[in-house]
């Protein structure tokens, strides 16, 4: 989905790391141009995204967490 909201999809990583006691990370790293556009506008593409992966991750017995890995300016 992230590479599908993106204008460079080349550009998109996404990693994910086992937290221990059931709990997934998923970071996403994109270019500087596609972080506004994959937070949308309020949040909402972000919230969005985030609450579809929880939603999956309840079928497993997970949670999982969204984030992204690009620094903040």
């Amino acid at each position: 989905m992230a590479k599908s909201l993106a204008e460079k999809p080349e550009e998109v990583h996404v990693e994910s790391f086992e937290r221990g006691g059931g709990t997934v990370a998923i970071k996403v790293k994109l270019a500087d141009a596609d972080v506004g556009r994959f937070i949308g506008k309020a949040g909402r593409n972000i919230e969005a995204l985030r609450t579809l992966v929880r939603v999956a991750s309840l079928r497993d017995h997970k949670r999982v967490f969204v984030d992204l890995a690009n620094p903040p300016r």
